[in-house]
């Protein structure tokens, strides 16, 4: 029982007494850690800022030798603030003064310039350097994190200030680390004395040397001539022409590991590949579209050195450059051709930020999407847009929408494989969109019309599910000169399709003008007009313009046309023109469509204009219900036109004698088309001698055996040399050595291989 006892007086909790003992102690070590912890933090704070002051001592030191070495002391006209003249000794103090203190003080960017230090602490917090002109000798310096409160007093009485600074720094072997960390409430970061004049010596550094590649990607190769030098630093400085905006790159230390060995790094400034790394992402503050100049710096902050910069080298954040008045950009790589899309580049010059005023291109290299595919992701290579926040499909183009007015000029240069597929179940942009080398261009009116010119089309496929064609989707009030769409001979025949209007050029145009330009691709519509060259015209002027056909062994295939509408017009050349002219053009395509016709499917002329001098060859399917071998139907007038009458002519027999039924072809009155027959001599004078065939490049190779690389029918500029009596505004002869409508791309028929009486081949 006694055990008992005891041991339930042993399991009793703690006395009175007990708990107010262990209360008393926790209050009395709270209140030690009360004091204890701020102190100590304040310690950890005094630590990083003495920290930071010696930096900046460093990097101030080693830029006032420089300074002084290439004799800016002796030219800046300020070296601050005097605190002793006699002695030459000066000081500044960063937002302390308007006079010394802002970003554009000379004494600043001489003694810490851009980069020199981290950008917070160069320009966001508040620090005085006093140093010595003569010698250049940095003295002291103090530093506070921008909520510190020594600037304020200097903006009031920097005598007062100073005086009360230099009583806070240690001298004479006594230590006023207490007084800083107690400054008035906030904590001083101080560096110099005996430690600063003992600093060590490091190794000379060499200047690094750049590269700058401006390709399918803006990159700059920087080679880091100092790489086995201890806590040497290197960094890249980009600056804005326009803006005057300043960005820093660390290299070394970095995160980033060289590509070639120890010292040789590649920096990205612009890839439209990949979301967060086209050059307005990276730099925002930049404008997009100037002239950036690029410089690596190497320094050291932790030892005095030499600063060693890197020869400037400028060149275009987005182009290839751009001229002196900010209008013209120059187009080198399908980078630079993708970023006159503001959704890709950022290029908004309605932007009240936006201070260039691009209107223009010039193409001034030949483009490749192979080429832009193999030097990016290869096959998955896609191209992102903030429009739609997302990527094109893999391995798929991004049709460029400039804005509007703008106007290209390929200079006589090509643009090949361009590859879009928005029905690809791996697309990402909206139903609907318009695609070709542009989805969009628009002028702003008939009289004040964007161009494009001078452009060469390779193997470009197209499947869009708005309006398609190989130069643009949709244009309107945009005048089209000498641009050709072909694909290479021997490849696979390249296809133009969409769910809107296609044509081979040009899916739907309003206004504007088509002149000495040509096409000789496969077009296909599932939901709207379909033409050789444009696939709905309203209000466009044709001019010395012409679509080429697809032919084997010189003749057409009846299954596979090359023009095609499944629900709407069809024509080898303008599958809808409405309120359109045209003169000195002709299409050899074939075409099927519920309204099809070998030169335009529906074509309506407005009094005043025309449709002259043109012919078409094409044979037109016997399934649609309107149907005609120039025009399926024509309102309007039509002169001094030709279309091949035996390519449609059919073989009927009628109480035993064989005989040839032409397409019937109902035309209003007051309209002259002249059927050409190949065994009537109409056909003989319009073909003319061998020796006058102009060349041609077929993909048939029969016609090109039989011809010799000659096309035996009118090219539209000889359309244009024999037949026109007046001036034509925009001519053959108006466009870099003929255009290239001199030459006939593409397939026609050939029935004269077939007939006796046709010229003799050259």
């Amino acid at each position: 029982m006694d055990n008992m006892m005891y041991k339930k007086q042993k399991n009793r909790g703690f006395t009175l007494a007990e708990t107010l003992l262990t209360v008393a102690i926790i209050v009395i070590l709270a209140a030690v850690a009360f004091i204890f912890v701020p102190n100590y933090l304040r310690s950890m704070t005094q630590l990083e800022r003495d920290g930071i002051a010696k930096e900046i001592f460093i990097a101030s030191q080693n830029h006032l030798t420089m300074a002084e070495s290439q004799g800016y002391l002796g030219k800046s006209g300020g070296y601050g603030e005097a605190e002793d003249a006699g002695k030459g000794i000066y000081y500044f103090v960063v937002k302390g003064s308007a006079s010394f203190g802002d970003a554009n003080s000379a004494v600043l960017n001489q003694m810490l310039p851009f980069a020199s230090v981290d950008e917070t602490v160069r320009l966001g917090g508040y620090y005085l350097v006093r140093y010595q002109k003569s010698p250049a000798r940095v003295l002291d310096v103090f530093y506070s994190d921008p909520n510190g409160r020594f600037p304020y007093k200097f903006e009031k009485d920097p005598a007062l200030e100073l005086s009360a600074m230099l009583g806070i720094k240690d001298a004479d072997n006594t230590d006023n680390k207490g007084k800083r960390r107690n400054y008035g409430g906030s904590v001083i970061g101080w560096y110099g004395g005996e430690e600063a004049l003992n600093l060590t010596v490091g190794a000379t550094l060499k200047a690094p040397e750049i590269e700058i590649i401006n390709e399918e990607k803006l990159q700059v190769k920087v080679t880091d001539t100092n790489s086995t030098v201890t806590n040497a630093s290197l960094t890249l400085i980009l600056t804005g022409a326009a803006s005057g905006k300043q960005a820093a790159i660390p290299i070394r230390p970095s995160t980033t590991g060289p590509i070639e060995g120890t010292n040789t790094y590649l920096i990205t400034l612009d890839d439209i590949t990949t979301e967060g790394n086209h050059f307005t992402e990276l730099f925002p503050d930049f404008i997009p579209g100037e002239n950036i100049t690029v410089q690596a710096v190497a320094f050291n902050n932790t030892v005095l050195s030499n600063i060693e910069y890197s020869a400037p080298k400028t060149t275009n954040s987005l182009f290839a450059d751009i001229d002196a008045a900010g209008t013209t950009a120059s187009i080198a790589n399908i980078r630079h051709l993708e970023n006159l899309d503001a959704a890709v580049s950022n290029l908004d010059k309605n932007d009240t930020n936006y201070l260039l005023n691009i209107t223009k291109a010039t193409q001034i290299n030949d483009l490749s999407w192979s080429t832009f595919k193999t030097n990016t992701n290869g096959d998955t290579t896609q191209v992102y847009n903030k429009n739609h926040s997302n990527y094109t499909g893999e391995g798929s183009y991004y049709p460029v929408c400039p804005a509007d007015g703008f106007s290209y000029d390929g200079q006589s240069h090509t643009v090949s494989d361009i590859v879009f597929d928005n029905a690809a179940a791996n697309a990402s942009l909206p139903a609907g969109t318009n695609a070709g080398l542009f989805g969009v261009l628009k002028g702003t009116a008939q009289d004040q019309c964007a161009a494009i010119e001078n452009l060469r089309l390779m193997d470009c496929s197209i499947a869009a599910d708005g309006a398609g064609g190989a130069l643009a989707g949709e244009l309107e009030y945009v005048n089209v000169t000498n641009v050709l769409a072909i694909h290479r001979d021997g490849q696979e025949a390249k296809a133009i399709s969409a769910a809107g209007n296609v044509g081979g050029l040009i899916g739907q145009m309003t206004g504007g003008s088509v002149q000495a330009s040509a096409a000789a691709l496969i077009v296909s519509s599932t939901g709207g007009n379909a033409g050789g060259l444009v696939g709905n015209a309203n209000g466009t002027s044709f001019t010395s313009s012409y679509s080429g056909g697809h032919t084997s062994g010189g003749a057409y295939s009846d299954t596979q046309y090359n023009v095609t509408s499944a629900t709407g017009s069809a024509g080898g050349l303008i599958g809808n023109g409405a309120g359109v002219s045209a003169v000195f053009c002709y299409s050899t395509c074939s075409v099927s469509g519920t309204t099809a016709g070998g030169f335009a499917g529906a074509l309506t002329v407005p009094s005043g204009n025309t449709v002259s001098n043109c012919y078409s060859t094409g044979l037109v399917s016997v399934s649609g219900t309107t149907r005609g071998a120039f025009a399926g139907t024509l309102s309007g007038t039509a002169t001094d036109c030709r279309y091949y009458d035996i390519i449609n002519e059919s073989q009927d027999t009628d109480s035993g004698f064989v005989y040839l039924s032409p397409l019937s072809h109902a035309l209003p009155a007051g309209c002259s088309i002249t059927p050409l027959d190949a065994t009537v001599t109409t056909y003989d004078g319009f073909v003319g001698a061998g020796s006058a065939w102009a060349p041609s490049d077929a993909y048939d190779s029969s016609l090109d055996t039989y011809y010799k690389n000659t096309f035996n029918l009118r090219t539209v500029g000889q359309l244009e040399t024999e037949n026109k009596t007046g001036p034509v505004a925009h001519s053959v002869a108006n466009v870099p050595d003929g255009g290239f409508v001199l030459t006939h791309y593409g397939d026609w028929p050939a029935p004269e291989i077939f007939f006796i009486n046709t010229p003799a081949a050259p």
